[in-house]
């Protein structure tokens, strides 16, 4: 008998099964499938939506989202809307949706061309929150950014819309410091 002793644990085949299982489970979770997308003006569309690896489009970032209850559209930079992808987006079915400015100062959506249709619409959602972005220069022919149909509630929070606002047939619209400008 050696005076020196030595542990070692050896995993059984069910054990090894597990943590392999459990390794797969936690890459799946970490991936674009995520609640929650991030767009950047400076990201790419091959990109998976992630904080460090944002998409370039409203439209990828849209399509990344799994989720039936809930979602979170976080626009990371100033965003041209008149761009493919950023406008016409359709998002429908869940039971809550937010747009929002991922920095602590607004987020600009703007187009240097006249388009005409809507930024992004929301069909039978939940409650919808637009926070912390500045549309301007978007639109001709439409009055609205954001087409909100079919749901409860509307948040519009530290927003401004020029030249146009946000149409909704939900229940309640409430505004908290937001402006809309004709």
């Amino acid at each position: 008998m050696s005076s020196g002793s030595s542990c070692s644990y050896l995993m059984s085949r069910a054990q090894v099964r597990v943590l392999i299982f459990g390794a797969v489970i936690a890459l799946l979770l970490s991936t674009a499938w995520a609640d929650t997308v991030y767009i950047s003006s400076i990201g790419s569309d091959l990109n998976s939506c992630t904080v460090s690896s944002p998409c370039a489009t409203l439209q990828k970032g849209v399509s990344a989202l799994t989720s039936a209850t809930s979602a979170t559209i976080c626009i990371q930079t100033d965003l041209d809307v008149g761009i493919a992808g950023n406008h016409d987006v359709l998002v429908q079915q869940m039971d809550s949706v937010q747009v929002v400015s991922c920095t602590s100062s607004p987020i600009r959506l703007f187009s240097n061309s006249l388009l005409n249709s809507s930024v992004l619409s929301c069909v039978s959602c939940g409650d919808v929150v637009i926070s912390g972005l500045v549309v301007s220069g978007l639109l001709s022919n439409t009055s609205a950014a954001f087409n909100i149909q079919s749901v409860s509630n509307v948040s519009v929070i530290n927003s401004s819309f020029i030249g146009y606002g946000v149409s909704s047939s939900g229940q309640s619209l409430q505004l908290t410091s937001s402006t809309f400008v004709g």
